[in-house]
């Protein structure tokens, strides 16, 4: 379109004919002059419709095809219906100072509207667009010519996105590359291909339901609405809870646990529940003796919810048919019994030996073993891999998590806040409820989060136990293993049936 107009005379008559009703909009949109300041090809754009208004006075004589579509404005106007929907074979797309945009229907048959010679005139360019299409490619443009007064360069390159999201996904891609060379944090970015990632965003977790069903996994303070959205940033983008992140975070915590674990001759990252192994998110959520009552009843109830969500027969059938193509350990006997289901697709199932392969060198670092996780294996971290999340929510659903822009628009600049408002509207109407979107996850979820609530209060109970007990016996006080956790035992296990 700019190519055709550097034939235009200012101050006189002209048709510019074109077969994209995008560019007559574009045309339209570039009168208002403050929404285009970041694009070279509207800035020149503007320069050139200002030009011809300056230049126009109303005065000159008007051509024969103008004086046609003012005695026939039906003919220069007019839909018709093709395949059952009404189609615009010719419209007038702009008029201004002398300027008439004709849009029209391309690859015509029969009448060909508004004129032939209109329609040919076109198609001869069409033939042109092809010819050069074979060509060679020209040299690359690093800087287009016009635009506006000042503009950031990057690489050489002239950026035409507007600067803010510019800068934004520039700070993404660095955040991204970052948070993937994390051996521990960075897990989900370096998964995500294998993840179902079209239910992991935040502002999906901020009201979830939870059903009576599983009421067990409330909280003291949960209403019957819960906010879940903080949790769950918190197990995709960082360790996501356990006994190893409280000392990376509580410098505290750090010291005592040190002072204590120097008295009782063990590494300081043993689990203090059970005194077993090293307090990971992967111990507490799927292998520490004290909490395996209330995981074992978590795995009841998502047995239970994957047979409303799917037949049995459907759900072994499509894993059987997943894991062809995967190498898969098989689950002990009596797992398969209880939970065959879970079993089936490896969702928080666990064998002895994977588990002692995984966790050789947590008590020194759990990098290693993080390295080694499959996607299957990530179910306490509260995500899906990718094939049961798709088969859970059918066909429908696409693998990505639809992102929503961050919200910058002003009171002042109200056509923005409408446009973020409408924007957010559509994130809901596609995304919300997520029950119908894929049922298990919210409440897979939930139940992470309660085995990691109980797993914070047991480590501050545990924790006071120990500073008490240091504070008040002498040199020669070493409590029995486990010992604390069996004091909890009993009401952990009252709160989770």
């Amino acid at each position: 379109m700019l190519n055709a107009l550097r034939w235009r005379r200012p101050g006189q008559w002209n048709m510019l004919v074109c077969d994209r009703s995008a560019l007559f909009s574009a045309m339209l949109r570039s009168q208002q002059a403050h929404k285009w300041t970041c694009h070279p090809l509207e800035s020149r754009l503007q320069v050139v419709l200002r030009q011809l208004q300056a230049a126009w006075d109303g005065t000159t004589p008007k051509p024969s095809w103008r004086l046609d579509m003012e005695a026939h404005p039906d003919r220069w106007n007019l839909r018709r219906d093709l395949d059952g929907s009404l189609v615009w074979m010719v419209r007038l797309g702009f008029e201004r100072h002398g300027l008439v945009g004709v849009d029209i229907k391309s690859h015509q048959h029969g009448d060909l509207l508004p004129h032939p010679v209109v329609v040919k005139g076109n198609e001869q360019q069409d033939m042109g667009c092809r010819n050069a299409q074979r060509q060679p490619l020209p040299e690359n443009i690093r800087l287009p010519s016009g635009g506006p007064f000042a503009f950031i360069a990057r690489e050489g390159r002239m950026l035409t996105a507007p600067a803010r999201d510019t800068v934004r996904k520039i700070l993404r891609d660095q955040a991204a590359r970052q948070w993937k060379q994390r051996r521990v944090q960075g897990k989900i970015a370096r998964e995500g291909t294998d993840l179902f990632c079209a239910v992991l965003h935040p502002r999906l977790y901020t009201a979830v339901p939870i059903p009576t069903r599983w009421q067990t996994l409330a909280l003291p303070q949960d209403g019957e609405v819960v906010d879940i959205s903080g949790f769950q940033f918190r197990c995709l983008r960082a360790v996501g809870g356990g006994w190893t992140e409280q000392l990376h975070s509580d410098p505290e915590l750090l010291r005592l646990a040190e002072e204590e674990a120097r008295r009782q001759g063990r590494p300081v990252r043993t689990c203090p529940l059970c005194l077993a192994a090293a307090g990971t998110p992967r111990h507490v959520a799927l292998n520490c003796a004290a909490m395996r009552p209330l995981v074992n009843h978590v795995r009841d109830l998502l047995e239970a919810e994957l047979l409303l969500l799917r037949s049995s027969s459907e759900l072994l059938r499509e894993a059987a048919r997943w894991s062809q193509a995967r190498v898969v350990e098989t689950p002990s006997g009596a797992d398969r019994a209880t939970w065959p289901h879970l079993c089936a697709w490896r969702c928080l199932i666990t064998t002895p030996e994977r588990e002692a392969f995984l966790s050789q060198n947590d008590l020194i670092s759990s990098s290693t073993g993080v390295d080694q996780e499959r996607s299957e294996e990530l179910a306490y971290r509260g995500v899906l891999p990718l094939a049961l999340g798709r088969f859970l929510c059918g066909s429908g659903v696409a693998a990505g998590a639809d992102d929503v822009e961050e919200e910058h628009a002003v009171l002042r600049r109200m056509e923005a806040v409408m446009a973020e408002a409408e924007a957010r509207r559509d994130f809901r109407r596609r995304k919300l409820p997520l029950d119908q979107k894929c049922p298990l996850q919210p409440k897979k979820d939930a139940a992470v989060r309660r085995v990691r609530q109980e797993e914070e209060r047991g480590q501050i109970y545990v924790g006071s136990v120990a500073v008490q007990a240091f504070l008040q016996a002498d040199d020669k006080f070493s409590p029995a293993p486990g010992a604390a956790a069996s004091q909890r035992k009993t009401w952990r296990v009252q709160g989770a049936v």
